[in-house]
Order: structure tokens, then C-alpha cells, then sequence
């Protein structure tokens, strides 16, 4: 009821927001957040696999069995990484998913105003300026609004029109000091 109360002296304050969006979160949107952050921090993670494989070469000239058994190396790891990765991403976008469902978090409201959002949950509410944004990205399925390089508030794209989309990407685009919005 507390909450209540307050969230609505908060709404009483402000002006209409520009745009409403009630959103909810799906296992697929956090799995798609995942990909995107491991593609920003490692930038092109196949390039990450030659010079490894490079070090797994020379380890086997190295040991005892020599070049005659260089393949027992390098081809284990050439199959364990490209399917090891995308399991590794969904065991943790399943662990992240049944996290924000514990907290109740996984149906949300974000009203959009001409300076800031404010993200409205069950838990409470909380305002978000957009120079607080370190970037917004978009990916198939969903749009990013990061605040920092390691977490998002995740808004799926079947909940936003056209209108709104890119009344977010000119938002980012706006700041010199930010990365652009990237558009699929």
C-alpha cells in the first residue's frame, strides 16, 4: 500500500510521459543480452581461437608424443569451444531468468519523458536519466538501455513501435560522448 501511495505521488509530480511501454521479460531476451556483452568485451571472439590454437600447437610439439599427435590438441578444441560457448550462454540466461522471477521483476512499465524513464516493477519504481545511459543497443529481438557496459534494462521489440525505437536511437545518437545506437 506504502508503495502504492508513493508511486503514485511520484506520477502527480510529473508530466505525461511521451511514450508508455509495459514489457516482459523472456528467457530468449537475457540469452540475446548475453551474446551482445560477450561480443562487446571480447570483440570478435573467432579471432580469440587462432592464437589459442597457435599455444595448443606448440604445446604438442613440446610434449612427448611431438607433431605426429598435433591433432589431439587442436581438434578437441576447435569442437568444444563453438559448442561450449552458446551452452555456457544458456545455463546463465536460465539462471538470470529464474533470479528476476524470484524478485518478481520479469513484468515492468517504462514511461519515456523528454530527459529521463522511469522503470516502474512491482518492487518499486526508479528513474533513469539518459546521460546516465552508457549506451542503447538493439538486437533482433529486444533493445538494451544500458546503464552501465554489464547490465541493461531489457525492453523486447514487440513492444515498442517504430515511433519510440527511434525516439531512443536519436536520444543516444544525440550525445557526442556515446555510442551510437546500433538498428537491425
Amino acid at each position: 500500500m506504502e508503495q502504492e501511495i508513493a508511486l503514485n505521488a511520484h506520477n502527480k509530480q510529473e508530466y505525461p510521459p511521451m511514450y508508455t511501454v509495459r514489457c516482459k521479460i523472456e528467457q530468449d531476451n537475457i540469452l540475446d543480452f548475453q551474446k551482445l556483452i560477450t561480443k562487446e568485451s571480447l570483440r570478435h571472439p573467432k579471432a580469440y581461437m587462432v592464437p589459442i590454437a597457435g599455444l595448443l600447437f606448440c604445446m604438442s610439439v613440446l610434449s612427448n608424443s611431438g607433431l605426429a599427435m598435433w591433432y589431439l590438441y587442436i581438434i578437441p578444441y576447435f569442437i568444444a569451444f563453438p559448442i561450449g560457448v552458446p551452452l555456457i550462454w544458456r545455463k546463465n540466461a536460465k539462471k538470470a531468468f529464474n533470479r528476476i522471477k524470484e524478485m518478481g521483476q520479469l513484468e515492468y512499465e517504462i514511461s519515456f519523458y523528454d530527459t529521463y524513464f522511469v522503470t516502474t516493477t512491482a518492487a518499486g519504481w526508479q528513474k533513469t536519466e539518459y546521460e546516465q545511459l552508457n549506451k542503447i543497443c538493439v538486437s533482433d529481438n529486444a533493445l538494451f538501455l544500458m546503464p552501465s557496459p554489464s547490465s541493461a534494462i531489457i525492453v523486447p521489440k514487440d513492444s515498442l513501435t517504430d515511433e519510440i525505437l527511434d525516439f531512443l536511437i536519436s536520444i543516444q545518437t544525440a550525445s557526442p560522448n556515446k555510442n551510437a545506437a546500433k538498428k537491425k
